[in-house]
């Protein structure tokens, strides 16, 4: 059969109920989500769509590769959340319209660190972590236990000289080194005594050079057993504990424990 010129499109029209087809598929507009992740369920905060006819389904996957349109995973309205599968990932946005026709891969997808939720459990949180944390310090330091290791050793009945009395505490810092980026929220700190020892505040590096202050300012000491608790979301491979003002009071740590969630890589 031939057509005669503009039947072919007459037919079509009339075979789908007097329209043309739609073929024009979806683009997405924005997208953007939350980075770091702590626990795995990354929070969605845009993610918009435009379409000729009208936008009917959303999904978000970690491959550059476009979903069909009748895949499992399609939402009618732009997910909030999305669960990481494992560790670090990129997200990619989609949309399809009700003719079946799914957006070309968005050019600016998100790449999201994903963070253990912080615990003392996780490792390097507690326990004889001299294998994987170096503890450093230039305050004055000897006496039992011998080097600065003995702060992640796991042993909390063990004394080690910190800092001696009489001394001006600003620029005296107590430093570890990660061996991934992670996410601290707590730290515990095992003294000898209750003795303070001026004002500190907490920092995150990941150069060992450029530090971010986390939290506020806190009075270091007073307490056998300290809990320093902070809201951080960030990840650094390096803490310290730096000393702003006051004077010291003879001191021995005997342990440090973290609350920290690794970067899953």
């Amino acid at each position: 059969m031939r057509f005669r010129p503009g039947m072919l499109q007459m037919w079509m029209e009339e075979m789908n109920g007097g329209a043309a087809p739609d073929t024009t598929a979806p683009m997405v507009t924005g997208f953007a989500a939350t980075t770091p992740s702590i626990g795995g369920t990354i929070a969605i905060t845009e993610f918009t769509a435009t379409d000729d006819v009208g936008v009917t389904g959303y999904m978000i996957t970690e491959s550059d590769t476009q979903p069909e349109s009748d895949a499992e995973g399609w939402s009618e309205t732009a997910p909030e959340t999305h669960v990481a599968a494992d560790g670090s990932c990129t997200l990619y946005p989609w949309a399809k319209d009700a003719a079946g026709n799914v957006s070309d891969v968005y050019g600016s997808p998100v790449a999201v660190e994903v963070y253990e939720t912080p615990a003392y459990e996780n490792a390097g949180g507690t326990g004889d972590r001299t294998a994987t944390i170096t503890a450093s310090t230039n305050a004055i330091f000897g006496g039992p236990g011998g080097t600065a290791a003995a702060m992640v050793n796991g042993v909390i009945g063990e004394s080690i000289w910190f800092i001696a009395a009489g001394q001006d505490v600003a620029g005296k810092y107590v430093q570890f080194q990660f061996p991934v980026k992670a996410i601290i929220t707590e730290i515990k700190i095992y003294l000898n005594n209750t003795s303070a020892q001026g004002t500190w505040k907490i920092q995150g590096s990941n150069n060992g050079t450029d530090w971010s202050d986390i939290g506020d300012p806190f009075t270091f000491g007073g307490a056998t057993t300290q809990t320093l608790s902070f809201v951080n979301a960030t990840g650094y491979s390096y803490y310290r504990l730096l000393g702003v003002s006051g004077t010291s009071v003879a001191q021995y740590f005997r342990e440090f424990e973290f609350k920290i969630g690794n970067f899953l890589a």
